[in-house]
């Protein structure tokens, strides 16, 4: 429920049984806990907001191959200490800061059959994601997405892709060159690039990767 664990500081490991028949993680349920690691059981449907919001010591969770996940709350993995992260392929949204200040956060990944269709306002703000490959699903990227992901030089979109809104300040301040990789369909809208090549010290390298 809400708040089961929080301020829980000596808390550094819970484990689910193989069998477990949890569906949901509460807002702010293991918020400024010490787990290290922790494994999502498959039934879980969505994960709260703030649910393990500065735990950080959280360097790793991992979810099932049949995980019915589909959603990420608000602040969901703010301020831990992630580095890597697989998002399972039933999640449609990413909510608004869910991993921002996860500054260690250098991989994330989707599956090929990634629904996602949403990523929040401030979502991957000042981690450390060197590249991301955006599922076709996704149809908006919120305000200052990856503002401040300073590291990030790399962002594919699939010829499938569906995007059709880029929030103000998606990419400020990612790395000095940042390199967008996508098809001549979606470069055509590409406004928010092609209407300025330089952009708050970051230079977009469009490539065109039409077969």
């Amino acid at each position: 429920g809400i708040g089961a664990f929080y301020d829980a500081t000596s808390l550094s490991s819970i484990t689910f049984g193989v069998d477990s028949l949890l569906n949901n993680i509460g807002q702010s349920a293991f918020q400024n806990t010490a787990l290290t690691i922790i494994a999502i059981p498959d039934g879980v449907l969505s994960i709260g907001s703030s649910a393990f919001r500065n735990a950080s010591n959280l360097s790793s969770i991992t979810f099932g191959a049949g995980s019915q996940l589909a959603s990420i709350g608000v602040s969901v993995f703010r301020d831990t200490a992630l580095t890597a992260i697989a998002i399972p392929d039933e999640v449609l949204s990413i909510g608004s800061s869910a991993f921002l200040n996860a500054t260690s956060l250098n991989s994330i990944t989707f599956g090929a059959g990634s629904l996602l269709t949403t990523i929040g306002t401030n979502a991957f703000q000042s981690t450390a994601l060197t590249a991301i490959a955006i599922p076709d699903e996704v149809l908006s990227i919120g305000v200052s997405a990856f503002y401040y992901a300073s590291s990030l030089n790399s962002i594919t979109f699939g010829a499938g892709s569906k995007l059709n809104n880029i929030g103000n300040d998606a990419f400020r301040y990612t790395a000095s060159t940042l390199i967008v990789e996508a098809y001549s369909t979606l470069i055509g809208t590409m406004s928010w690039v092609v209407g300025s090549n330089t952009l708050y010290g970051t230079t977009f390298n469009v490539v065109d990767i039409s077969p």
